[in-house]
């Protein structure tokens, strides 16, 4: 019926866990789709609305013809969680910088080679580019102490970004993998007694290292209690990422924020070594 799409249909399962046992957790969770702003660039990976405004816009329908719906008071939950747009939008351009000053960096430096002659200022562009996302890793993997929540707490969280993540620890179960049937999925999906959410795994090694994960190190997690901590962002739905899951089938660390800095400290090191190795003072 086209409802929705297939992205948004594996978060609609939290909604009706948690509303089980927490009659305003719907609304709450709502609040993200409706009030922020960054829900708005994130509908653009989609071809439908966020499912907050989806189920906003069905109890619309539902009033106008008179037809029993679920009653969904999202403005109330919007005053007893002290909603304030103003500040939401401060928040929103202040983490729309961080992906933009990296491509500042590398523009300004290629015109600057270009139009002072001098190529090696060209040349470190890229390198200067990554060392500018390296120094964000403090602001979007922030190392403060994680705060211990659950899953309905981070979902009604309608501060909650795709771009900077917030420290949390949740006690519960490894339910299975987010790709059911994957025998290599490296990501998880995570229970505790409010809902469920999904745990992104992302290997220092990349693909490679996420699929001998999924292969080799996720199944004897499944099944099994335990804590995870990471970093909870929020896109199309809830998710966090993984710092370490401890449970009673063992331990899994993992390192998603050093990508940013072994990798454009390398990049950084070859491409300074090549300039100066072939740079001979000429001009471009």
């Amino acid at each position: 019926m086209g409802v929705m799409d297939f992205k948004g249909a594996s978060h609609l399962g939290l909604v009706v866990e948690a509303a089980k046992t927490q009659p305003n957790a719907t609304a709450r969770a709502m609040l993200f789709d409706i009030y922020n702003p960054w829900a708005k660039l994130i509908e653009l990976s989609s071809t439908h609305p966020l499912t907050g405004k989806r189920i906003q816009a069905l109890a619309a329908i539902a009033r106008d013809k008179r037809q029993p719906f679920q009653d969904i008071d999202v403005e109330a939950a919007a005053r007893a969680a002290n909603v304030n747009r103003p500040a939401l939008w401060r928040k929103f351009l202040r983490e729309l910088a961080l992906p933009i000053l990296p491509v500042l960096t590398l523009i300004g430096l290629v015109g600057t080679g270009i139009a002072s002659g001098v190529p090696i200022i060209a040349l470190m562009a890229v390198p200067a580019m990554l060392l500018v996302w390296a120094a964000l890793i403090p602001i979007t993997y922030p190392f403060t102490q994680p705060t211990d929540t659950d899953v309905v707490a981070l979902m009604g969280d309608v501060a909650a970004s795709p771009m900077v993540g917030r420290p949390v620890r949740l006690q519960g179960q490894v339910i299975g993998r987010a790709n059911a049937g994957s025998v290599i999925g490296e990501d998880t999906i995570f229970a505790d007694t409010t809902g469920r959410t999904t745990i992104d795994f992302r290997s220092l090694w990349g693909p490679i290292g996420d699929m001998w994960t999924g292969w080799r190190r996720i199944k004897p997690h499944i099944g099994a209690n335990g804590e995870v901590t990471g970093w909870f962002r929020r896109g199309m739905g809830g998710y966090i990422i993984m710092s370490e899951l401890k449970t009673s089938a063992g331990r899994l660390k993992a390192y998603p924020y050093l990508v940013g800095v072994i990798v454009p400290l390398v990049v950084y090191t070859v491409l300074a070594l090549i300039g100066i190795a072939t740079y001979d003072g000429s001009a471009f």
